[in-house]
């Protein structure tokens, strides 16, 4: 029996296994393009290592390689009897997990972490579980217990950080994102909530002097790179440099169209935000259509993820492909338990397609009465912009003034940007 770099139990004799696995808790963590072969190696120095085996399904998952991930978990699965009660805890909770039985992990990782609160494998996938959900104030109940249970962690600072932010206290996630990065400057998810902050803090030039430097400080980055350069793609757009954030985005994501969720929800919503202030993207979508075309029914993909599949679909005109998913949508509404498919996924798309082709008002008529039902998709704030600012670009191109007023006032209050804020109306 050793103990890992949290003092929690791994039942293995093997020196260079534990140093291994703890590599790849921390790549996990920070976002490191090296952590599935950390795992692998620690696999390699103990076949027997459950945790390891967990881990390695729980990277690869994050890479969208799903069948080794569940190919891994099997593994995991079938030496986690000769493990300790912690490693058991973790499999089973990492099982569930992977095999995309939410309520299953969610239950079985609370049960961990009550016994075991400093196993931060478990509580990052549980936090990103809710932050896709939009359960900003169970992930801040979360890191609350860990800064409880790991005061001095930097991988904790900047999972706190970023909760800040999502609730509406910016300049405090500056605090816990700057004690984080001095901390560790490569953990990515610490520069991701001081990135957050100071777009909500509207403050986009500070940003992008900071940002990039910090950014370049992660060297070992996977592929969340991308998402932090759609980041400074949205800061230029803020400050209305439209022409440098386009080619920014031709450069960095459309030159070899990437068909990993995360990349094609970045690049999907930038094309989106051109659509919405009159820029038209025109032949630049059918790459990001042509690869949605082949993934249009995953199991894996969320109601975040299809509700900037509409936005492509109708982006890209391609109508009949459009509504076979909505079909399918309509279909996963039927087999599930969860209504968001049909209270909010179903609309967006909707509106997204009414959208394209001006009806302006029935975007309104598709997205007012679930305003307050789009934190359900999860995602961030900065995320969700993208289907909010379709109702105010509808509203300020329809007939209701007093409407888009009130919407683009709203806006405005929030954060002012660029594009919003030289937006006129009639007196």
């Amino acid at each position: 029996m050793n103990l890992d770099a949290y003092g929690l139990p791994l039942s293995t004799g093997s020196e260079d296994a534990v140093a291994a696995f703890d590599r790849g808790t921390a790549g996990l963590l920070s976002w490191d393009r090296r952590t599935v072969d950390c795992f692998r190696a620690s696999v390699a120095r103990d076949p027997e290592l459950a945790a390891a085996h967990a881990g390695l399904a729980a990277a690869l998952f994050v890479e969208e390689r799903f069948d080794e991930a569940r190919s891994a978990m099997l593994t995991a699965r079938s030496v986690a009897g000769q493990g300790s009660e912690r490693e058991q805890g973790l499999v089973a909770a990492l099982d569930h997990y992977v095999n995309l039985r939410p309520a299953d992990a969610e239950a079985a990782m609370r049960a961990h972490l009550r016994v075991w609160p400093r196993d931060l494998m478990v509580a990052q996938r549980l936090y990103l579980m809710w932050f896709f959900q939009g359960r900003f104030g169970d992930m801040r109940e979360l890191t609350d217990a860990l800064l409880t249970a790991l005061p001095d962690d930097s991988f904790v600072h900047g999972l706190h950080a970023f909760v800040f932010e999502e609730q509406g206290d910016s300049e405090e996630a500056v605090r816990w994102a700057e004690r984080c990065i001095s901390r560790n400057p490569e953990d990515t998810w610490g520069v991701h909530a001081l990135t957050h902050a100071l777009y909500e803090l509207a403050a986009y030039e500070e940003a992008l002097e900071r940002v990039p430097p910090a950014l370049d400080a992660c060297v070992n980055m996977n592929y969340y790179r991308n998402h932090m350069l759609w980041h400074l793609v949205l800061f230029r757009i803020a400050v209305g440099d439209y022409d440098a954030a386009s080619e920014m985005c031709r450069d960095w994501f459309e030159v070899e169209p990437s068909a990993r969720g995360l990349d094609l929800r970045n690049t999907v919503s930038t094309l989106w935000r051109f659509e919405l202030y009159g820029m038209d993207p025109g032949d630049r979508w059918r790459p990001f259509v042509d690869i949605l075309k082949r993934q249009l029914d995953r199991p894996e993909d969320s109601p975040f993820h299809h509700s900037h599949v509409g936005m492509a679909l109708a982006g890209g005109r391609d109508w009949d492909t459009a509504e076979r998913h909505l079909d399918i949508l309509r279909a996963r509404a039927r087999a599930s338990d969860n209504d968001i498919w049909d209270r909010v996924v179903i609309p967006l798309n909707e509106a997204q397609h009414a959208f394209v082709r001006d009806e302006w008002d029935r975007v309104v008529a598709k997205i007012e009465p679930i305003r307050s039902q789009i934190i359900r998709l999860g995602g961030s704030k900065t995320q969700r912009d993208a289907f909010h600012d379709t109702l105010l670009a509808a509203a300020l191109r329809g007939t209701d003034t007093d409407r888009a007023r009130r919407y683009l006032d709203e806006r405005l209050a929030r954060r002012a940007e660029h594009f919003w804020s030289n937006r006129r109306l009639d007196a």
